[in-house]
């Protein structure tokens, strides 16, 4: 039979995959969308009705997904006051944190039952050396609680019954008998639980040692210990029944490895793996400054980590890194210990982990740690919080570089990807759009940036029509031309060009006429193999700038002695492009659109395509006002 939480944990995987699969089909309908609103920005052409049909078919799922989530009562929990607003993705963070919080909270539950299916066995293995009687009265609760474990719908009983503290009460003072430990207060308090529940003979015979288990005594481990064992990656071992206490100590330098990154990285991990167990406890499991504290010094150990691991760094600015990487470390350490003496832990195997790494280093290196190394000198909780938002905000500095070349590294990768048609490559280059963005505008890369250019220079003239607007991508388009336009001016004269017919047939429809092209950066030596291809009278070629007006450029293509107008739509952009359109149209000046760059055979093509019979028509008289 089901039980409740797997029921929610299927619910919950079942929602987000739909969530998912909607968000694809959208992402495949935005890209078709883009690429119908291209050619309706500049041809005119209505969207197709397949493509109006899928994406009412798509806000119709959207909507129903909507309303069965929110009337499921497994998901109304993990859902915002506002989750009908919400974006997919939105919806799509809230539920995979609900599913967390179910796994955790069905794995705390498991680990529970193993814990009272542990305890029933153990208890009914007890044996006393004295009247057995008393103890036949614990072995007959441990029975009870056994066939209800057994039951398939009796585990929550077994886990809610008084029965269980008393029985937990009973093996703890067993187990401190046997340690020593009898005379704890905690200790104390098991003993008054089992008087109560059991009598004073029972409490008796376990408080001097008479009740121990038939066989060997069950391997058992702190919680401290296993939280420990599970950050390092480890399968959880059980100690001997009296374990010696775990002592950190000075790790041996490894060969090559002088700073012992093996160790620091076991901090890091372990750290923070407890910070977030500190965050997110149930409730009188839940310990702020310990958790701040634990991610502080992770925070301070993944630097060093960054620091040490780092290439191409000059010698006085690694210095400096390493410098202030082990004084956080440093406080962070001594901060831990502050907090866990008033939590009345007198050790704590990080902070000494810690403290030794740093202790070990500074001596061999000759660093200099200036604070919080001295029991006399133990750091001020209060100075976590800024500390270890320095330490993240110096981390996400180093990790920039890095950063940044992930981000070109996948912008190549999705230039060299094949294509099978115009919307796998709409999408590919919407993709490319995202990741400039995210360079210029997160990791603040200039436009002009070098790496940048020659990853794009070679495929920005196969750019599909279609695609989102982006100032930042012009920017980085306006760079490349104005590179291309100095790098011309030093290259040699190229050999005589291979045009097509097409050329020819614009020849005669343009020759010694005038065309004005708008966009990019002019280049003098293109401009006259153009002129020259096209047997034009004059070419003007006039740039545009990000800000600045379009009613410059009024008089210019209304001149009657224009014949046409190119827009280089990659530079000029939409918004500028459709006010020249519109000083185009006044005086019915036939205006091409440029959607790609302008080699000499792609500009023919497309005047053709777009104007070739209304030039045909024309005479050089026809544009007056």
């Amino acid at each position: 039979m089901s039980r409740p939480e797997d029921l929610q944990l299927s619910q919950l995987e079942g929602f987000i995959e739909q969530v998912r699969g909607l968000r694809r089909r959208g992402g495949l309908l935005a890209d078709e969308l883009i690429a119908a609103a291209g050619q309706l920005r500049t041809v005119g052409r209505f969207l197709p009705n397949d493509l109006v049909t899928r994406l009412n078919e798509w806000r119709d799922g959207r909507k129903q997904l909507v309303a069965e989530a929110l009337a499921n009562g497994q998901c109304q929990e993990f859902l915002p006051e506002n989750a009908a607003d919400l974006d997919l993705g939105e919806w799509e963070v809230s539920l995979q944190q609900g599913l967390e919080v179910c796994k955790r909270r069905h794995d705390q539950e498991r680990q529970r039952r193993r814990e009272v299916a542990d305890l029933v066995e153990n208890i009914l293995d007890l044996n006393t050396s004295a009247n057995s009687q008393p103890l036949e009265q614990a072995h007959d609760s441990a029975r009870q609680l056994k066939s209800l474990l057994d039951a398939d719908d009796g585990w929550q009983e077994a886990l809610e019954s008084p029965e269980l503290a008393a029985l937990e009460s009973l093996w703890g003072l067993v187990v401190d008998a046997r340690d020593g430990q009898i005379d704890e207060p905690e200790s104390l308090n098991r003993a008054v639980a089992v008087n109560d529940r059991f009598g004073l003979l029972i409490t008796l015979q376990a408080t001097r040692g008479q009740i121990k288990p038939q066989g060997d005594w069950p391997r058992t481990y702190s919680a401290e210990e296993a939280v420990s064992k599970l950050a390092l990656g480890q399968k959880v071992t059980t100690p001997a029944a009296s374990p010696t206490r775990m002592e950190p100590q000075p790790s041996p330098e490894p060969d090559g490895d002088p700073f012992d990154l093996p160790a620091l990285n076991s901090i890091c991990e372990r750290t923070r793996h407890r910070a977030e167990s500190a965050s997110r406890g149930g409730p009188g499991e839940v310990h702020p400054m310990l958790a701040a504290c634990l991610d502080c010094l992770a925070d301070a150990a993944e630097y060093l980590l960054e620091v040490l691991q780092a290439t191409g760094t000059d010698h006085d600015t690694w210095n400096e890194q390493m410098r202030e990487g082990l004084q956080a470390m440093a406080t962070a350490q001594s901060a831990l210990r502050r907090v866990q003496e008033r939590r009345d832990v007198r050790e704590d195997y990080d902070q000494k982990s810690a403290f030794n790494w740093l202790k070990r280093i500074a001596s061999e290196h000759r660093f200099y740690i200036e604070r919080h190394l001295r029991l006399d000198d133990l750091a001020d909780v209060k100075d976590i919080p800024p500390l270890k938002q320095a330490i993240h905000d110096r981390l996400q500095d180093l990790k920039r570089p890095r950063r940044i070349r992930k981000i070109l590294d996948r912008i190549q990768h999705k230039l060299n990807e094949s294509v099978l048609g115009h919307q796998d490559n709409v999408a590919r280059w919407s993709r490319v759009i995202t990741d400039i963005e995210l360079l210029l505008d997160e990791e603040h890369v200039p436009p002009s940036n070098r790496e940048l250019r020659e990853i794009l220079i070679d495929d920005i003239d196969d750019l599909p029509d279609g695609l989102p607007e982006s100032r930042g991508f012009q920017r980085v388009l306006a760079e490349i031309d104005r590179y291309l336009a100095d790098r011309e001016a030093d290259a040699p004269e190229d050999v005589t060009p291979q045009y097509s017919e097409e050329v020819r047939q614009v020849a005669n429809l343009l020759r010694g006429r005038k065309l004005v092209m708008i966009g990019g950066v002019p280049k003098p030596q293109t401009q006259a193999k153009i002129q020259e291809a096209f047997e034009l009278g004059e070419l003007i070629w006039e740039r545009t700038n990000e800000h600045e007006a379009t009613l410059k450029f009024q008089p210019i293509v209304q001149s009657p002695d224009v014949a046409a107008v190119l827009l280089l739509i990659r530079w000029v952009g939409h918004g500028h492009a459709e006010d020249i359109k519109h000083y185009c149209t006044q005086v019915r000046k036939p205006w091409i659109f440029i959607p790609r760059g302008y080699g000499i055979n792609q500009l023919a093509h497309e005047i053709l395509q777009q104007r070739g019979e209304e030039l045909n028509a024309l005479t050089p008289n026809a544009y007056a006002p």
